[in-house]
């Protein structure tokens, strides 16, 4: 996983204290030698594997497939030069998936589907919740995003919002309504 390439790194002897930083600030590194080492440079195959991934964990509630969606959902919400800069047509993409994927499982019927999608953004510290609260943050605060990413950015805002009444961060409020960001924001030494 993400560890495991942090630690490759260090053994190589590729990164110090300032890189290592640079990395929890910004996974984009992480995301590109992932693609590039296991997919064969192929992003498209990443978006595969992010929608086999929600197949596995929604229809054949498979822990497994969750693990493996919330991780590629974390990865790609923490490289934040990647989405907005490197691989915006991945980055796109995802939250075209994730708003699909997000709606179907809302509209399932029989209260399962929809009810684990409320249990996601309703718990007071869930990864996507959480990720997507830094992401949607990123873009508001981004010098330039690419119109059709903020387009796609503000359609999943509003899909949370109509369907479940979540109000991520708007221009002006910071990290949302919740005031506990704080212990998962990285601690800056200055050196």
């Amino acid at each position: 996983g993400k560890a495991a390439l942090a630690r490759q790194g260090r053994a190589r002897g590729i990164m110090g204290g300032r890189d290592l930083t640079r990395l929890h600030l910004d996974k984009s590194p992480i995301l590109e030698d992932l693609v590039g080492s296991k997919l064969g440079g192929d992003f498209d195959e990443l978006l595969g594997e992010l929608q086999f991934a929600f197949v596995c964990f929604l229809m054949c509630q498979s822990l497994a497939g969750f693990l493996h969606w919330r991780d590629i959902l974390t990865l790609v919400f923490q490289s934040e030069r990647a989405a907005l800069e490197t691989q915006v047509d991945f980055s796109l993409g995802v939250l075209r998936v994730l708003r699909s994927q997000l709606d179907l499982a809302l509209r399932a019927q029989g209260g399962d589907a929809s009810a684990l999608v409320d249990d996601i953004f309703r718990g007071e510290d869930h990864f996507l919740k959480r990720s997507l609260k830094e992401f949607f943050l990123a873009v508001q605060e981004a010098d330039a995003v690419p119109l059709a990413l903020e387009e796609a950015a503000e359609s999943l805002k509003g899909l949370l919002q109509r369907r479940l009444g979540l109000f991520l961060p708007a221009d002006g409020e910071g990290g949302g309504s919740d005031d506990d960001d704080d212990e998962y924001a990285p601690v800056v030494v200055q050196l």
